[in-house]
């Protein structure tokens, strides 16, 4: 593993009412100093060398490639460097209210990187699908405590998770793409929603998942957890909902006015630009990535992924008051995540950890 270094700095948040470009500039150099003085960035590999049997063409099916742009020399080792850097310095903390985001590595349509009402725009923890990605990590985590199916639907474990988010101090929320339609949210994690299911009933893609999910919970949370209970478990339940999507999945453009009617403002259009490079599983409390500004200063070219881990773990406690129950929703929330990444990338994109230091 190469760990990437960071030089630490002091700083502190700072208020403004001025828009001169110093100002901002300031405003930007400290947050961009505050971001990476209590984390550091661990670079893991490529996704589909973590763990045993998890390569392979059939394994991951997406369309984003590092390797492919390697390969086309669209990209090359000194801006993957660059880029490292800029991540090291774009998170920021999350705000009060904030809708909860995608992982979804587009910047917001119109974002400005010279307005500091863009550049101050409150951001809420990132996680598959936002609120609809924990509507069906509930699911699966209902059916592990004995509910069938018929007595919950997604509208159910839907507005349970936006009361949950609401409780931890955030909105709802998700985001739709720039080309949203009818039949198509934008949102890759929404739009194939019945795809990453479906990984659960496919034993060879679900072998090389549920391997993914255990070796990301045993380096997060060691021996904190049973991480071996919690995945046998949430990868036998999930497999009653992949069986019947039909029943419980809503068609894409309702899971998308699900988000809009709890939040009106809730799902932002964001561009479907595909030059995703990273994925970063981020544990530091309370921080999240300034998407909209990394992705401006790196010129859209080198795209990350980020999962708020951290806020798995307090929506899986203001969920459930049984430590088991909050066990498999994390198990769930991981293999929900590591699934949507087997459908839209091909595995070659590199795998960050982002934890405290004294961790």
């Amino acid at each position: 593993m190469t760990s990437i270094e960071t030089e630490h700095k002091t700083g502190s948040p700072v208020e403004t009412q001025t828009i001169s470009s110093d100002a901002l500039t300031e405003i930007k150099q400290r947050l961009g100093e505050i971001s990476y003085m209590s984390a550091s960035l661990v670079n893991l590999g490529s996704i589909d060398d973590i763990a045993a049997d998890t390569s392979g063409k059939d394994i991951w099916v997406g369309a984003i490639s590092l390797d492919e742009r390697f390969e086309d020399k669209d990209i090359n080792s000194s801006e993957l460097e660059r880029s490292a850097l800029i991540l090291s310095q774009s998170y920021v903390k999350t705000k009060a209210n904030a809708p909860l985001r995608c992982i979804h590595a587009g910047q917001k349509i119109g974002y400005d990187s010279n307005k500091v009402a863009d550049f101050e725009r409150p951001l809420g923890p990132q996680f598959p699908a936002g609120n609809v990605g924990l509507a069906i990590v509930r699911s699966i985590t209902q059916v592990g405590t004995g509910e069938m199916l018929s007595k919950h639907s997604f509208n159910d474990d839907f507005d349970f998770e936006a009361e949950v988010t609401k409780k931890l101090g955030f909105s709802v929320g998700n985001h739709q793409g720039e080309h949203a339609s009818d039949v198509k949210t934008g949102c890759g994690a929404v739009d194939g929603a019945k795809e990453i299911l479906g990984i659960f009933l496919d034993p060879k893609r679900a072998n090389a998942a549920r391997n993914l999910t255990t070796e990301l919970l045993n380096a997060a949370f060691g021996d904190t957890i049973n991480v071996s209970k919690a995945v046998a478990d949430v990868f036998e339940d999930a497999k009653i909902i992949a069986s019947k999507t039909g029943e419980y999945l809503p068609s894409k453009k309702t899971m998308l006015q699900d988000v809009e009617r709890a939040n009106k403002s809730g799902a932002p259009k964001l561009d479907n630009n595909a030059n995703t490079i990273y994925l970063v599983v981020n544990n530091e409390n309370g921080t999240t990535l300034h998407t909209d500004e990394y992705d401006a200063k790196t010129g859209n070219r080198a795209k990350a992924f980020n999962l708020d881990l951290w806020n798995i773990t307090s929506t899986a406690r203001a969920s459930y008051d049984k430590s088991n129950d909050q066990e498999r929703f994390i198990a769930a929330s991981v293999a929900w995540s590591v699934m949507a990444g087997m459908t839209l990338t091909d595995g070659s994109i590199k795998l960050i950890a982002r934890m405290p230091e004294d961790k």
